[in-house]
């Protein structure tokens, strides 16, 4: 990590720490993690460079522990697997605004209007036979849910049929 911290980039140097780190035994992650954190982190403090002190502080940290934990995941790991390295738990609030940059996520999260949701069920006599099959079925998926077993996809143009 000494020799490549002086001539890789900081996404490489992530890279190379996540290997490191999955695939070699190393006894005190969370040592290596402090002794490079600056060359890790280098970009997001360029990134975040007109944030106020904290606040610039923190985004840089999560950010890369953000992305090293991606390269974990792809590795079969994850941040959480290394107890001695700063957690992503610790940064609830930058995760759920990474989450809500994500538009079908944050229309999730916003919620459906209640009337507009009891108008279409007070519609369901207005199905077709086919239509009401798909739909019991559906319904009967989301009343008994079994995990990892049921999965819908609903194609097709809206309006009749």
């Amino acid at each position: 990590m000494t020799e490549a911290s002086q001539f890789q980039m900081p996404y490489q140097l992530r890279q190379l720490f996540a290997t490191i780190i999955v695939y070699s035994q190393v006894i005190e992650v969370g040592a290596l993690w402090e002794r490079f954190y600056d060359d890790l982190s280098l970009d997001f403090g360029y990134k975040y460079r007109s944030l106020e002190r904290n606040a610039k502080e923190e985004m840089v940290k999560f950010h890369t522990l953000k992305r090293l934990n991606d390269l974990l995941l792809a590795n079969g790991s994850a941040v959480a697997h290394f107890e001695d390295l700063p957690q992503l738990r610790e940064y609830p609030h930058l995760v759920l605004d990474l989450l809500l940059q994500n538009n079908l996520i944050r229309r999730e999260m916003e919620g459906y209007n209640h009337d507009v949701l009891q108008e279409t069920v007070d519609q369901e006599y207005l199905l077709n036979e086919e239509q009401r099959s798909v739909y019991s079925m559906i319904i009967n998926a989301v009343d008994n849910p079994t995990p990892g077993k049921t999965l819908f996809f609903v194609d097709g143009p809206g309006g009749y049929g």
